[in-house]
């Protein structure tokens, strides 16, 4: 069986059908303690990146992916970059958010860039009117910046939006990614510069591992990680940043 619902949809689905050899689950809001039970009653493969050390997981390339779009921002001769999609302060955040955070974090190290902690911007949600309110925030306090690297490409939609409701011209002054290349990221004006999964070979590896698992459940838990590629498209292909050297 899968399931992707969120909370006492995943419960009720798990409680109802005890019958089942083996379950692939995308639940972000499945605490280690209640994974670990359901995990004793029947294999389990998780999708996603909240991280549980006693099952078997498949996990997106976040390390890579956010990697090769700050190069990516970098190399086009971007130094002010927002990134938009941290974790809410204090709160509690789905698994990509800090997967994808702690991934900027290490690539900016690691390409030597010293991350203006005035231009990393929170959002609990990545969706589209985040994704706008956080430009629009930053538009609005003054920050100068000459790229927006965005976590999703909901967010990063919503950033072009406004960049473009605004007259900011993209790429000349702002270059935006995104992450996931959902379908309409081809199709938006201009088209999303996105990190695209192998999604196949995601859903492919999940079937693999709960197979395996039922063939010797006393394998050690593993984790798969899935490889990401750079899709370049006109939100970052083309012009220079102009406001970083305002």
């Amino acid at each position: 069986g899968v399931t992707g619902q969120h909370g006492e949809a995943e419960e009720d689905f798990l409680n109802r059908h005890v019958e089942l050899d083996g379950v692939i689950l995308y639940w972000q809001g499945l605490g280690p303690q209640r994974l670990s039970t359901e995990a004793r009653r029947r294999p389990i493969v998780i999708l996603g990146e909240n991280k549980h050390d006693d099952v078997d997981r498949v996990t997106m390339g976040n390390d890579l992916g956010v990697r090769l779009a700050l190069a990516h921002l970098l190399a086009l001769g971007r130094e002010r970059i927002a990134v938009i999609g941290m974790p809410e302060a204090g709160t509690p955040s789905h698994g990509a958010a800090r997967a994808r955070s702690e991934a900027f974090r290490r690539a900016a190290a690691e390409l030597g860039l010293e991350p203006d902690p005035s231009l990393l911007v929170a959002s609990d949600e990545w969706r589209r009117p985040e994704g706008a309110a956080a430009v629009r925030y930053l538009l609005d306090q003054g920050r100068r910046f000459d790229a927006v690297l965005a976590f999703n490409d909901g967010l990063a939609l919503g950033a072009l939006h406004e960049l473009n409701r605004q007259g900011v011209h993209v790429p000349d002054e702002v270059a935006v990614t995104g992450f996931d290349n959902l379908e309409i990221s081809r199709f938006s004006v201009p088209s999303l510069t996105t990190v695209s999964p192998r999604l196949s070979s995601y859903a492919d590896d999940a079937v693999d591992l709960l197979l395996q698992r039922l063939a010797d459940p006393a394998l050690p838990p593993r984790t798969m990680v899935e490889d990401v590629t750079l899709l370049p498209r006109d939100s970052t292909i083309g012009g220079r940043g102009l406001w970083a050297h305002a």
